[in-house]
């Protein structure tokens, strides 16, 4: 007597499903993913780090360090928030939108104290420009116009000054 035994395996026909980044606005967005695996990265990404350097306004004669600690917009994956630093302004607050390799913010703070001429003046703050990421996502360099104007008597401290700023990670 022969004894014949037969096995079967069954398995799934179904494909395991794509894991990647889900996001078309996204700098990696994968078309074939159907599941995100939270890997997507962004434009702003590139801008995240603190970054420090030279910061100087011509018509005021300031030359000065700057701090400048970027990081991503709770709102948008294209924006990021400043904070930025120096002997002139502390911790004044900014917000940024990037477009490729260029940065483009803005701030506005009133009552910030400032260091002007070896006095300490509370100040409304306008500043604003563009900066440009280098090829290598190293540094960011570029110019801003500058405005503060006395809280107290509403008299300009310094008048819409162009001014360089120079920055690395």
């Amino acid at each position: 007597m022969i004894l014949c035994a037969s096995f079967f395996v069954f398995q799934s026909c179904e494909p395991e499903a794509i894991t990647g980044c889900t996001d078309p606005a996204s700098l990696n967005y994968d078309a074939l993913a159907v599941e995100d695996d939270g890997s997507c990265t962004y434009e702003a990404d590139k801008f995240v780090a603190l970054f420090t350097g030279s910061f100087e306004c011509a018509s005021v004669g300031l030359v000065d360090s700057i701090s400048m600690n970027i990081t991503r917009s709770e709102t948008s994956t294209d924006s990021v928030a400043l904070l930025l630093t120096s002997s002139v302004f502390t911790d004044l607050p900014a917000v940024g939108s990037i477009s490729g390799d260029v940065l483009d913010m803005t701030a506005n703070a009133d009552n910030q104290m400032i260091e002007f001429n070896g006095n300490m003046i509370e100040a409304n703050i306008s500043m604003s420009g563009s900066l440009t990421l280098s090829e290598d996502e190293s540094s960011l360099s570029g110019s801003t116009s500058l405005m503060a104007v006395s809280s107290a008597t509403g008299s300009t401290i310094i008048n819409d000054d162009n001014c360089a700023v120079a920055v690395t990670k």
